[in-house]
């Protein structure tokens, strides 16, 4: 994992990008997969090359002093505090954006992809990075205390797509890949 890490990191913290555009970078992965991890080290990399980002996550709306507080019936709350994040992310000078949640299925991705797809002028590339990460190492090592038997479901629901790239076009043409 430290080395999956290590390789992303130096790869995508010496990547440029034009001052007027914009790089998107959606995560993808169970809970413990290191989505997070990746997001907050390469958050810091990139500070430390001035290009300015933000971490936009569901997870944050559960924070609480410090403490994650997770409560169900406001997951739709979350996620759409999560969205509007992104959503002014276009409007102000950040150059970078991590979507940091599990991002599992292709209709969890779709209203970021919709969005960036009316800002195409704006962008410069847009990434989805998968975590590879097995029910059981998911289940020691997410932080949330997701149960096993939940993780195992979710794994159930994982949809790769080969290429951002295709995942536009299809989209833009209405479709489920």
């Amino acid at each position: 994992m430290e080395n999956i890490l290590m390789n992303q990191i130096d790869y995508l913290s010496n990547f440029k990008i034009e001052p007027s555009k914009k790089r998107i970078i959606i995560l993808q992965g169970l809970p413990g997969s290191g989505k997070s991890t990746f997001a907050k080290a390469l958050s810091e990399q990139c500070f430390k090359n001035e290009i300015k980002n933000l971490i936009a996550s569901a997870d944050d709306f559960f924070m609480d002093n410090g403490e994650y507080k997770f409560d169900q019936l406001k997951i739709k709350d979350a996620h759409e505090e999560c969205y509007q994040k992104y959503y002014h992310f276009f409007r102000k000078d950040y150059q970078l954006i991590f979507i940091d949640n599990t991002n599992l299925s292709r209709w969890e991705r779709k209203r970021y992809i919709k969005l960036a797809q009316k800002n195409l002028e704006k962008i410069d590339f847009i990434d989805i990075i998968y975590f590879p990460c097995s029910p059981e190492v998911s289940f020691k090592r997410n932080s949330h205390n997701v149960p096993l038997e939940v993780i195992q479901n979710m794994e159930k629901r994982i949809q790769q797509d080969n290429s951002c790239e295709t995942y536009i076009r299809n989209f833009n043409f209405g479709e489920e890949p």
